[in-house]
């Protein structure tokens, strides 16, 4: 089967700005099937469709609508939110759970924002603080400090309520789930603890691995725990318990984890490949393996709707793949190296990349065939570092180098 661009990619003609790309028909491929591409050496260059920016004079939009793949024709620049001097890249972000509220870290400040209105609700000194989490009742926002020290703000004015130890030996790895309030830290030393943020209670230490704990990742529901360590191992944990549900064999160091939607399969990534494995109550059984160059799976992520898996970092492209089986979709061009990002909308028919020095592309999964998928250019910036898309599929953010924070919305007639 011929996967997806071949490496093409159609211009999604959006309905405010559908003129460009039917000026230059693009070429026949060799088996007739026409691919246009969004430019490139052996390729045809096609203008890039680069969607409407608000007037930076308006108000802005009271209630931007969900981002779909039918609502897409609507989206336009929303505004800009700003960091206060001295102007840094922002490190880490995270949503409220009902996708109302922003708080982001750079390297002066911890700042929160509130994307219905776009205005700044706090401006605090980050206090150490390399992650940050907003609370699912948008009451406090839970932090750790690069030296373990866990430390819970007001969120909504940035003020600093409570500190504790969450990890003695902390190794720069954190995670944490709204619904139930749950923080897991991981250390130098092997262990993990999980804590009730709000109530600065620890729930559970687990002494998961030999050597330095690298990533840890809740289920979407929090009731599994996937740490992966030096030891070159990744764990599935009931973690209330203690107790470890699946052991896999890395074969290589622990680049990335990533659960689908459901917490029934879970992605183990090397930096070449990933193993995908489904979760029974009696373990974990192997599905398939993802292959890619080396540093090719520090991007990795189900969609929303658990269809589609999406992985990329410092090669070419990104790769999308079906995540029933692990068959090759797309190869989306231009859309890896430095600093690359994606994100899906909530409904899992859209998919938001980046990549430092190039461009920010939407892509309309429901376009994917076995020979394009339709794509739109979104900005000319090319500083962006990251984008991300709220839980509530009202808001894309661009989060450029510059420390400002473009956001994207979906506004009707």
């Amino acid at each position: 089967m011929r996967y997806a661009a071949i490496i093409g990619a159609a211009v999604m003609l959006l309905a405010a700005c559908a003129g460009s790309a039917e000026d230059a028909p693009p070429p026949p491929t060799d088996d007739g099937t026409t691919i246009e591409d969004l430019g490139g050496t052996g390729a045809r260059d096609i203008a890039p469709v680069i969607l409407p920016t608000r007037d930076p004079s308006l108000s802005w939009p009271d209630a931007p609508a969900v981002l779909t793949a039918e609502s897409v024709a609507q989206v336009v620049n929303l505004g800009l939110l700003r960091a206060p001097d001295p102007a840094s890249t922002i490190f880490h972000h995270h949503f409220s759970a009902d996708g109302q509220k922003l708080v982001a870290l750079n390297d002066s400040y911890l700042l929160g924002y509130d994307l219905r209105t776009g205005e700044t609700l706090f401006t605090n000194t980050r206090q150490q603080a390399i992650v940050a989490y907003l609370a699912a009742d948008n009451g406090a926002v839970h932090a750790v400090t690069s030296n373990g020290v866990g430390l819970n703000f007001d969120a909504t004015n940035g003020r600093l309520q409570a500190e504790y130890t969450a990890h003695e030996h902390f190794a720069n790895v954190a995670d944490f789930t709204a619904s139930g309030g749950w923080l897991a830290v991981g250390g130098t030393d092997g262990s993990v603890r999980v804590w009730d943020a709000a109530d600065r209670r620890s729930l559970a230490t687990i002494p998961a691995h030999i050597g330095r704990v690298t990533h840890v990742a809740f289920s979407s529901d929090g009731a599994l725990l996937a740490t992966g360590g030096a030891d070159q191992r990744v764990i599935v944990w009931d973690w209330r318990e203690r107790e470890p549900l699946h052991v896999i064999e890395n074969g290589g160091r622990v680049e990335n984890i990533a659960f689908n939607p459901a917490g029934d399969l879970i992605a183990s990534a090397a930096p070449a490949y990933a193993t995908i494995w489904q979760l029974t109550d009696a373990g974990g059984v192997f599905q398939y393996t993802l292959n890619s160059e080396t540093d090719g799976m520090l991007v990795l992520a189900f969609s929303p709707d658990g269809a589609h898996l999406i992985t990329g970092g410092l090669t070419p492209e990104m790769a999308v793949w079906r995540a029933a089986d692990g068959e090759l979709l797309a190869l989306l061009p231009r859309a890896g190296g430095q600093r690359a990002s994606a994100a899906f909308n909530p409904a899992g028919d859209l998919l938001l990349t980046s990549v430092l020095g190039g461009n920010v592309t939407l892509y309309d999964l429901t376009s994917l065939d076995e020979t394009t998928i339709r794509a739109a250019r979104l900005s000319p910036q090319d500083r962006v570092v990251e984008v991300a898309v709220a839980p509530d599929g009202r808001a894309m953010t661009f989060f450029e180098a510059t420390g400002q924070i473009s956001v994207w919305g979906v506004v009707g007639d």
